[in-house]
């Protein structure tokens, strides 16, 4: 979702691109140089999936303009305690549309032109988080994790940028029949951008408090970490 980001002293970091996992309410922030122009998006065909959603058209399913911008209103204040004032009605859209739209609608809306070369990899935003300032969208959080090492191999897509924020928890799962441990998993409390997330993954990950952390992601779920100077490819 083309929307941009910026650091609290102006300094611009990036577009709202997808969704980082599903079911998820956190999204992948491309690390670009690319602005907003290298992708279009349809702000009627927005409006009128807003409208939709927000129950905003007429028994012939017209958009009525003035109820869905009172709902905006509503829902920005209310819940994203966001000021109209803070932001163009067309990003209040674009905020909207994030908070209902459906991982397989994105792309009926948004044109997306930028090569994946063009992106360094990815930090994450939490939209109940959001903060703005004169019609920016900023990300008020220290981002010290971000990494010219990354490992390319066959996963053409870049890296979602981390760092471990507690001590990492390895469960093991024994068989029932032979009680010899079968299974492990690793919880891992990670920071990226402005959110926190704990994600579990399903094989023992040699990982430690305070350290950085790269996820590579392929159809919304982990495919490869890399961690410590060891690369974890899924296997499992």
């Amino acid at each position: 979702m083309p929307l941009e980001v910026f650091s609290t002293n102006g300094e611009y970091i990036g577009i709202i691109k997808d969704k980082f996992m599903k079911n998820s309410n956190l999204f992948k922030v491309a690390i670009t140089d690319c602005k907003i122009q290298h992708t279009s998006i349809n702000i009627n065909e927005i409006k009128n999936y807003l409208a939709s959603k927000l129950g905003c058209k007429s028994i012939l399913g017209k958009l009525n303009d003035r109820n869905l911008e009172e709902k905006i209103k509503k829902i920005t204040k209310e819940e994203l305690h966001i000021n109209m004032k803070q932001l163009s009605y067309n990003n209040l859209l674009k905020l909207l549309f994030l908070k209902y739209v459906h991982d397989k609608d994105i792309i009926k809306f948004v044109s997306d032109n930028m090569n994946l070369k063009q992106i360094k990899g990815y930090i994450l935003f939490d939209l109940d988080k959001i903060q703005v300032i004169h019609d920016k969208v900023i990300i008020n959080d220290e981002i010290d994790y971000i990494s010219d090492e990354i490992i390319g191999d066959l996963y053409d897509d870049a890296p979602v940028f981390c760092k471990i924020i507690d001590y990492p928890i390895i469960k093991w799962y024994a068989d029932d029949m032979s009680k010899q441990s079968r299974s492990k998993e690793t919880i891992v409390a990670i920071k990226s951008g402005n959110a926190q997330e704990e994600i579990v993954l399903p094989t023992m990950i040699n990982c430690k408090k305070d350290m950085n952390m790269q996820l590579f992601m392929m159809d919304k779920k982990i495919k490869k970490i890399f961690c410590d100077g060891v690369s974890y490819i899924k296997g499992w």
